[in-house]
């Protein structure tokens, strides 16, 4: 693929993920419209769905965003460091290790009721917050 083409791909790519980020404010407990969506964010009023856009959603679409760019970046990495174009998290162990320390976490005892906050580094230190 030449550097226009690369170029060209690249926009798209960068185009389409705004767009399904600015329709991913829309939905939520109040259902907003594409066009007071862009209103929100680019002439902000003070009006609920201005608040609702940039104090709520706006953070969890860019938060998901960077998230996913994130996982994608690291399964590259994985897919080029071991040249295998089917690699998985599994050739490395990783998850392995992430049961491992996960099982005893699972099957240890909590208590059943309360929210349980922790005063030491063991299950036997959670206690009931009353």
């Amino acid at each position: 693929m030449d550097a226009r083409k690369s170029s060209i791909a690249i926009g798209l790519i960068v185009v389409a993920t705004l767009l399904v980020i600015a329709v991913g404010l829309m939905p939520g407990a109040r259902m907003l419209s594409f066009d007071a969506v862009l209103r929100a964010l680019f002439q902000p009023d003070g009006k609920i769905e201005t608040i609702l856009v940039w104090t709520l959603r706006l953070p969890r679409s860019l938060a998901a965003a960077t998230a996913g760019a994130g996982l994608a970046v690291s399964g590259y990495l994985l897919q080029a460091l071991t040249r295998n174009p089917l690699a998985d998290p599994g050739i490395t162990g990783v998850t392995a290790g992430a049961s491992r320390r996960s099982s005893p976490a699972s099957s240890s005892s909590l208590p059943s009721r309360g929210s349980p906050t922790r005063s030491s580094g063991s299950p036997a230190g959670w206690r009931r917050r009353r």
